[in-house]
C-alpha cells in the first residue's frame, strides 16, 4: 500500500494504515462528491483569478493515467472537443428548461453556456430554495395531498445537485 512504501504519504496520514473499505466509502459518499464539486469550482476560479487558465480552457494535454494505461487509454483532442460540444449542448437544454419552468430569468445566448451563466443560475435556484425552505416553515405540518412548495423545492434541489 501507498502509505507502508510512500513516506510523504505516510507524514501525511499521521502514520496511520487507512484500510481500502474508508478510502473507498469516503470516495462514493455524496458529502464527497459535494466536497469534491465544490473543491473544484473553488480551484479553478482562483487558477483563472491568477490569470492562470482563461474562461474556455478545457484540456488539450490527451495525458491520461489509469492504473492499467496501455497505448489505447490515450485521451485524443477530437475525443475531448466532442465531449466540450456535447456539455455544452447539455448546458444550453438544462438552460432552457430551467427557463420553461420559470426557474431563472432569461439571459443573453453567449452567457448561458459560460462559467458566469452557469454561476448566475446556480445563484438564482439557491436563492429559489432558500425562499421555498422560509415559506415551507409557515406552512402547517400537514397538508392533504402533499406540500406544493415542498415538491417544487425537490425539483429546484435536483437541479441544483446536477
Amino acid at each position: 500500500m501507498m502509505l507502508d512504501e510512500n513516506l510523504p504519504m505516510r507524514w501525511l496520514a499521521h502514520d496511520y494504515t487507512y484500510s481500502y473499505h474508508t478510502i473507498n466509502n469516503f470516495r462514493r459518499s455524496q458529502h464527497a462528491s459535494k466536497l469534491i464539486k465544490h473543491a473544484f469550482v473553488y480551484f479553478t476560479m482562483a487558477l483563472k483569478d491568477h490569470g492562470l487558465i482563461q474562461n474556455d480552457a478545457v484540456f488539450i494535454d490527451g495525458t491520461k493515467v489509469e492504473a492499467d494505461a496501455n497505448k489505447y487509454s490515450f485521451t485524443w483532442r477530437r475525443a475531448v472537443e466532442k465531449y466540450h460540444a456535447k456539455l455544452r449542448e447539455k448546458t444550453s437544454k438544462l438552460y432552457e428548461e430551467l427557463v420553461e419552468k420559470q426557474v431563472v430569468q432569461e439571459m443573453a445566448p453567449e452567457l448561458v453556456t459560460s462559467a458566469e451563466g452557469m454561476e448566475v443560475m446556480e445563484q438564482e435556484l439557491a436563492e429559489k430554495i432558500t425562499k421555498l425552505d422560509e415559506e415551507i416553515k409557515q406552512e402547517p405540518k400537514i397538508i392533504k395531498g402533499g406540500s406544493v412548495r415542498k415538491r417544487r423545492r425537490r425539483f429546484l434541489k435536483n437541479f441544483a445537485i446536477n
